[in-house]
């Protein structure tokens, strides 16, 4: 979101392929905008202004300078993660941030040293000051093949895979007509993987991506997906776990900059699911996810003192399962979701 009316989002249409989508009402309506050449798949985005925006797809990003003709970077590299970074923007790949402050025109890049990147690939990005970011880390098991003869087996043996989002959140590209849709995993295997085989961190730099910190790790029980902070010090990050003994989504606090990281909040049970956060000031804080059990039930949970306790009652809403969070203020918010049928919608809070 670029104001409380104006922003952008990435999206694929089944025989048109992908689009960026622009709103300058606030959501009641949205311009299909052609992304640059040759463009498979887009998976975030963000603005600075109604004219200037960037997205973000596994490989590359692209941007506009006009808010509607849209350009590839010069540089390689991408992902599913991009934030505004001071006037700039920054993305988060596997072993490093990409950070632009040329309008997305061209980005540097900075490893992320003292860091195991095979164990805990980055994943989110929070970018509270030009030198200090945080970013979340960590991976989840191969998932095994749904039973024979199930409908996710049906879905599965008819797709391949494009692009996890996370354990949960797919998108696959059917092989017979080459459309790529969302798909939410609901089967996992009732072994749990307590070996090591989910990971999850926090890593922190302070001087801009010279040098990381692993903050917080954890092996054998989740994953974290999205971060956000309202200062250097005071951030939000949500985590899952599916196949595990003690599977849940998980929403954790630290207001010593990261020094602490405290479990605040848990949703229990395989199919319960986390995916973003975001702090609209040091006390008013949104963290999204849902339960993926049919018909899909989305959690839209809301704190006001700095995420120490949660509204999970009041934003509940059913047929949909909430992937990312982004507000402009507390009054204004967007969600994308999948819905039970396989297709994407937006979520609008004012």
């Amino acid at each position: 979101m670029a104001s409380p009316t104006t922003a952008f989002a990435p999206a694929g249409y089944n025989g048109v392929g992908t689009k960026i989508l622009k709103t300058t009402d606030g959501g009641a309506s949205f311009t299909k905008l052609d992304p640059a050449n040759d463009t498979l798949l887009l998976l975030d985005a963000t603005a600075q202004s109604a004219q200037h925006a960037v997205a973000s797809s596994p490989l590359r990003a692209q941007f506009t300078v006009d808010g509607n003709s849209w350009r590839h970077s010069l540089e390689i590299g991408g992902g599913q993660s991009v934030e505004k970074l001071g006037s700039g923007y920054a993305i988060v790949e596997g072993t490093a941030v990409l950070t632009s402050k040329d309008l997305g025109l061209t980005f540097a890049t900075h490893k992320f040293n003292n860091v195991d990147s095979k164990q805990f690939p980055g994943r989110y990005g929070a970018y509270p000051s030009e030198t200090t970011w945080y970013v979340t880390a960590g991976s989840w098991p191969q998932a095994p093949p749904p039973p024979p003869g199930s409908p996710e087996r049906a879905v599965e043996d008819e797709s391949e895979l494009v692009h996890a989002i996370s354990e949960i959140h797919e998108i696959r590209r059917n092989t017979s007509t080459g459309d790529l849709f969302p798909y939410m995993r609901t089967h996992f295997d009732t072994t749990n993987a307590e070996d090591g085989q989910y990971t999850g961190a926090i890593l922190k730099t302070t001087d801009g991506g010279g040098n990381w910190t692993v903050q917080y790790q954890s092996t054998g029980k989740f994953y974290f997906n999205g971060i956000h902070c309202a200062s250097e010090t005071k951030c939000v990050a949500v985590a899952e776990g599916h196949n595990v003994a003690t599977p849940g989504a998980y929403i954790y606090v630290t207001e010593d900059g990261g020094e602490n990281w405290s479990l605040q909040h848990s949703d229990s049970g395989r199919t319960n699911s986390l995916m973003g956060a975001r702090m609209v000031s040091e006390t008013e804080v949104f963290a999204v996810g849902g339960n993926m059990q049919f018909p899909l039930t989305a959690h839209l949970y809301h704190s006001t003192n700095g995420g120490y306790t949660w509204d999970t009652t009041s934003n509940k809403m059913s047929g949909v399962s909430p992937v990312a969070i982004d507000c402009f203020d507390g009054s204004h918010c967007m969600v994308p979701a999948t819905t039970a049928t396989q297709q994407c919608t937006m979520l609008g809070y004012k």
